[in-house]
């Protein structure tokens, strides 16, 4: 009797849904700088023949005259307060870069003055080597 019960408990249990992957994997959401370069790409940029002789179907993309930079479209983009160019700006202003604990600081200060002394000369070494 005991089998019937586990196999009771079992079913009554939700089973979780199986989700399949991609061909390529897990594909997580994209980044700010990732999505403001494949926008600014779509925008700014046309697939033209590359005029090879011996590869006569390459195409290649060429920028647009008059294209703005990648950092003047997100600037025109913030402007209009998108949020994609909103986080890639404050990226690149350091949004995200890691502040130094007050532990680590002294920890570096530590090491610092140590490599200073070990460095400095010591009373009766002379001077050649």
């Amino acid at each position: 009797m005991s089998n019937e019960e586990n196999v009771q408990e079992q079913s009554e249990q939700p089973k979780k849904k199986e989700e399949t992957r991609g061909d390529r994997g897990e594909l997580g959401i994209a980044t700010a700088g990732l999505t403001i370069r494949q926008r600014w790409h779509e925008a700014h940029f046309t697939r033209v023949n590359a005029g090879l002789k011996q590869n006569p179907n390459k195409r290649i993309y060429v920028r647009n005259p008059g294209a703005p930079s990648l950092k003047a479209f997100a600037r025109a983009l913030a402007k209009d307060s998108d949020p994609v160019a909103l986080a890639w700006l404050a990226n690149k202003l350091g949004a995200k870069n890691q502040k130094r604990s007050d532990a680590n600081i002294k920890s570096a200060m530590e090491a610092r003055t140590a490599t200073k002394a070990a460095k400095r000369k010591k009373k009766g070494e002379g001077g050649g080597k």
